[in-house]
């Protein structure tokens, strides 16, 4: 995954595209000058020389406009298939004007304009990946056609990195208080000293005894939770046979493994999962979660 920040400006690859208006403009300039030379009107040469002054000024105010101007990317942690995930993007401006009309294009993707870039700003793109596996951003490009839209001024960082898409969870019939089908859950709670456990925290209620029931949360909220024990939370285990899940093909069951392993997550339970030759050991973390989900991403 990409590194947290990284400087858009650390390779700089800078080039300037002559718009259509441009090209317009650049062309009457043209037609302007050999009328004043074929005439000599003096009219002609002031015109001239005021269509010249107006392109060295666009030239000069867009090469201002890109002066000190540090650009970070900063992905998100997960990215997931068929979700909106949020990419960001800051923009420091280092001089003492602000920049102008900065449009910021990252890769192939998506398109975020910022009219005034002043000392921060933090302007937010939205991607939408189709697919899991890895979503490759092979750039990221900051461009404007201030002043005058006669041309457009590109800046651009060839990213050159490729982001793991985690699986779209797909909801499958599971209770973490029994056995279900390709699953494997052991639960087991040790007495304390005292022959009591020790309290944790709440969890959501599935199937636990009365005396489990946190009964606070359902007055107040509404919802039925449990109590959490941490001798629990460390005994508990859920393993995952992906070729065991109930969905029709591999994609499916996927899918299925992405959401049991978020719902074990939740519930604070130790995670294992086993397809073909690779087995992962029952663990928590949210590395190891992610970790599985990496796995089932790139399958």
């Amino acid at each position: 995954m990409f590194s947290k920040f990284k400087n858009l400006f650390s390779d700089e690859r800078e080039k300037v595209k002559i718009n259509a208006f441009g090209k317009l403009y650049i062309g009457f300039t043209l037609f302007i000058g050999f009328a004043a030379v074929n005439t000599g009107n003096n009219m002609l040469y002031l015109l001239l020389s005021f269509l010249l002054s107006l392109m060295g000024i666009s030239g000069f105010l867009s090469k201002y406009n890109f002066r000190n101007l540090k650009i970070s990317f900063i992905p998100p942690d997960e990215v997931w298939c068929c979700r909106e995930n949020t990419f960001k993007v800051q923009i420091e401006n280092g001089k003492r004007f602000p920049s102008f009309l900065l449009k910021v294009v990252l890769g192939e993707f998506s398109t975020k304009v910022v009219p005034i870039a002043e000392h921060y700003t933090e302007v937010e793109i939205n991607i939408v990946p189709k697919r899991r596996g890895t979503l490759e951003i092979t750039s990221v490009s900051v461009e404007s056609d201030f002043p005058f839209g006669l041309f457009t001024r590109i800046r651009e960082l060839p990213v050159g990195d490729s982001i793991v898409v985690f699986p779209q969870p797909k909801e499958v019939r599971f209770s973490f208080s029994e056995k279900g089908r390709g699953e494997k859950v052991s639960s087991k709670s040790v007495m304390g000293k005292k022959g009591g456990t020790i309290l944790e925290g709440i969890k959501q209620y599935s199937g636990e005894s009365f005396s489990k029931i946190y009964w606070k949360s359902l007055a107040k909220y509404g919802e039925l939770m449990a109590k959490e024990f941490l001798s629990e939370t460390q005994t508990r285990t859920l393993e995952i046979e992906l070729e065991n899940l109930p969905g029709k093909d591999l994609e499916e069951k996927i899918s299925q493994a992405a959401y049991l392993i978020l719902k074990a997550k939740r519930n604070n339970y130790a995670v294992g999962l086993r397809y073909r030759d690779s087995y992962f050991p029952p663990a928590s973390g949210s590395s190891h979660y992610r970790e599985l989900l990496r796995f089932l991403a790139l399958l």
